[in-house]
């Protein structure tokens, strides 16, 4: 009974994270003086399916990097802005939950 209690406790952990990685997205604005930085969340249609796709930049002239995650299910994305940061000086990076994952998941 006391394994079941932990594995059960473990799950509900888990799916909190993933549902706060996945859902609660915010992503905060970049300041730079010279007006050229980007930092903004949208749904694009690609292939006439909306599709989420998060675009950061200290300078929007960078050469776009295209970041996919691992999936299919959750996005990295969380993960992919902590430990990247840095790419996004030199970089437009845009982070896109392919379709059937994260934000980009829908119904059938």
């Amino acid at each position: 009974m006391k394994n079941f209690k932990i594995a059960f406790l473990t799950i509900v952990i888990i799916s909190i994270s993933i549902f706060l990685m996945d859902y609660l997205v915010s992503t905060p604005a970049i300041r730079e003086s010279s007006g050229k930085a980007i930092s903004k969340m949208e749904y694009l249609k690609i292939g006439g399916i909306p599709q989420f796709v998060l675009t950061r930049s200290h300078d929007i002239t960078n050469p776009v990097l295209l970041l996919l995650h691992g999936g299919p299910g959750s996005s990295e994305t969380a993960m992919f802005r902590k430990y990247n940061q840095e790419h996004e000086q030199h970089f437009t990076v845009v982070y896109w939950d392919q379709r059937g994952a994260a934000k980009s998941f829908s119904e059938l």
